[in-house]
């Protein structure tokens, strides 16, 4: 469709995607060549004017739903839904970084983890990990070994009756970056307090040394 076809009050139903779940709601403004539509959730989305499809086009991402206009007043119930949302989401971000910034501190200030040092990076991790398999298996000698920027490998010792669950679980888990997102074939990172203090890295590979 087009700008001059789709106009305010048109019904909108979204389909969604992976990411994002489905929603109706309604064509509220225009900018430029892009619609503005508020959904009954309270999300605002700002497709082109031709993303918004016909009824009969079943796998649009965007289509009309068929009949009347939305009305002046369901219009205005839909922008402030919008406003709430936006309002509820930054007053959520803002709690998240502030706990975010307090669990940074208690880290930094907790003396059960005075064997650790204090940074960022696969150095620090590493430097971290051996610290903890030290104090957790005192009577184990692991390998823990940088391999390069991206990756720490782990050989648990032959013999020593611990296997990588037990060690990812008690350790190493928490100083991965991240993972890897093999759907969209990408490695999507996650900051942590943990990471921020005590250092992180993309991978930790872990084995059992059986020779």
């Amino acid at each position: 469709m087009t700008a001059a076809t789709v106009q305010t009050g048109t019904r909108v139903r979204y389909s969604g995607d992976m990411a994002n779940h489905p929603g109706r709601g309604a064509v509220i403004g225009m900018q430029g060549h892009h619609v503005i539509v508020a959904l009954e959730d309270g999300r605002k989305l700002h497709p082109f004017a031709q993303q918004i499809e016909p009824a009969s086009a079943s796998r649009a991402r965007f289509s009309v739903i068929e009949g009347e206009l939305a009305t002046t007043e369901e219009i205005a119930a839909l922008i402030t839904g919008c406003a709430i949302a936006k309002a509820q989401a930054e007053t959520a971000r803002t709690a998240a970084a502030e706990a975010f910034t307090a669990e940074v501190e208690r880290l930094k200030a907790d003396s059960q983890y005075s064997h650790l040092t204090q940074g960022q990076g696969p150095g620090v991790a590493a430097k971290n990990i051996r610290a903890e398999l030290r104090k957790a298996y005192p009577k184990v000698r692991f390998s823990v070994r940088k391999s390069s920027y991206d990756a720490i490998n782990v050989t648990i010792p032959k013999g020593a009756g611990i296997g990588c669950k037990e060690i990812e679980k008690a350790v190493t888990d928490k100083y991965e970056a991240g993972h890897f997102n093999g759907m969209e074939d990408i490695y999507e990172y996650s900051r942590t307090p943990w990471s921020e203090v005590f250092g992180s890295v993309k991978y930790v590979f872990l084995r059992e040394d059986n020779e």
